[in-house]
């Protein structure tokens, strides 16, 4: 995220006037998708954005999808006592790109499920069916389990999850045949 300061109305470019037109029409902290004003060849797209000139300051946030998918950038009217003054309204900030973040696109690769399963397998004493479900908790993703016993226990773990009742979780210690009092602390 970025900022550029405003230029005068004389100095503007005629390539970037519809988006200027677009971008006064906007309150400040309103954020806009620039996609539909970019030229269509790539490294024309390219210069636009990197000489971006409009008649007031803005800022910019891109958002890198990855791969092929290519760069979402938003941009925002900013008020010319936030580049002046090294003010900054913080919250307007987080409340616009919190919204941003609703709207943008959810991918979900093989290769974020085994990055996800490697970082938290690492974890003593975890089983893979916990770590399914950890996944399935930070993305949104269920895909679906190799074989019908782990569904059978994700569905089990899901269901004492969702009922968060302790009467539910049990001491395996003892249903396993530990008879001592080693553990009674914990």
């Amino acid at each position: 995220m970025f900022r550029i300061l405003g230029c005068k109305e004389n100095d503007l470019s005629d390539q970037y006037q519809k988006l200027n037109d677009a971008i006064l029409q906007h309150g400040f902290y309103q954020y806009m998708d620039v996609y539909s004003y970019l030229p269509i060849d790539i490294m024309k797209c390219y210069q636009f954005l990197k000489n971006l000139q409009l008649t007031c300051s803005i800022g910019i946030y891109r958002y890198i999808q990855g791969n092929y998918l290519g760069t979402i950038t938003y941009i925002w009217k900013i008020p010319e006592s936030e580049i002046t003054d090294e003010f900054q309204d913080k919250m307007q900030k987080v409340h616009m790109l919190a919204k941003i973040h609703e709207g943008l696109p959810k991918y979900f690769t093989w290769q974020m499920r085994k990055n996800v399963l490697g970082k938290y397998s690492l974890i003593k004493n975890i089983t893979s069916a916990m770590l399914r479900m950890l996944y399935f908790d930070f993305t949104g993703n269920a895909v679906i389990t190799s074989n019908t016993i782990s569904h059978k226990i994700e569905d089990r773990l899901r269901l004492m999850l969702a009922l968060k009742d302790s009467l539910i979780i049990f001491n395996l210690r003892t249903n396993n045949g530990f008879k001592g009092n080693k553990f009674d602390t914990f």
